[in-house]
């Protein structure tokens, strides 16, 4: 099955190959494929897909004519491929091949002050899919997500929202009883106090420009803190009236 997706096959090619199907290589002419996982793929499938990027062609299931293609690969891998390689799940080769460019995505626990935008924009997402309130993220609750090691990376930040704006319970209480069980002892990986300080002082700030559209003074006053002081942490933090 993996073949005739990516190959395409002919009619009658295999049992219950009815009809003829383009693959997904010759689909992508002009264009871009991407493949995800793709250690997961069989190893002479790897291997095929080899061929037809290193001839520009493939030959579908059941046929003996080549077809040319032409198409731009990009491929992602959750596994660091040197593993994957050294498992016996990734054909050397064919690494090589696609390793033009590489860009090294890093997890979420490695890039926590990301957590408040993210989380800003996954909730609103799911109270417009499920006409819920987007409620308010309580500070308590922000910070038990900052100490949170995310092995479900991003994924697991957009359920988290999901469930946030269905839960019944009282705001305050709902990131601590969805994690519940999850949260991780302070260790090497958790976010220092100051750490946690800061990003929650970030989001407070963003949050007060965002609610009065970039209005300096009103921000001042919500904030209940002097023009100078506020000035700083902006530029600290990397915020705009924008």
């Amino acid at each position: 099955m993996a073949e005739s997706e990516l190959f395409g096959h002919k009619n009658g090619a295999f049992t219950g190959a009815q009809g003829s199907r383009v693959g997904k290589l010759e689909a992508a002419k002009g264009g871009t494929l991407f493949l995800d996982e793709l250690s997961s793929m069989p190893m002479d499938v790897q291997g095929k897909l080899l061929r037809a990027l290193e001839c520009r062609e493939i030959t579908p299931l059941g046929d003996n004519t080549p077809r040319p293609v032409e198409f731009r690969l990009i491929s992602a891998m959750n596994d660091e491929p040197q593993k994957a390689i050294e498992d016996g799940r990734l054909r050397e080769d064919l690494y090589f091949r696609l390793n033009t460019m590489e860009i090294t995505v890093p997890p979420l626990r490695e890039r926590k002050d990301d957590i408040p935008l993210l989380f800003s924009f996954f909730l609103e997402r799911a109270a417009d899919t499920y006409g819920r309130p987007a409620e308010s993220l309580p500070s308590e609750s922000l910070a038990l997500m900052m100490s949170h090691d995310w092995p479900g990376n991003v994924r697991e930040l957009k359920s988290l929202s999901e469930r946030f704006v269905l839960s019944g319970l009282p705001a305050e209480q709902r990131i601590p009883k969805l994690l519940s069980g999850k949260v991780i002892d302070c260790g090497e990986s958790s976010v220092s106090l100051r750490d946690q300080v800061s990003l929650f002082e970030r989001h407070l700030i963003q949050k007060s420009i965002d609610r009065h559209d970039g209005n300096i003074k009103c921000v001042m006053d919500d904030l209940q803190i002097p023009r100078r002081t506020l000035n700083e942490k902006m530029a600290k933090y990397g915020l705009s009236r924008s």
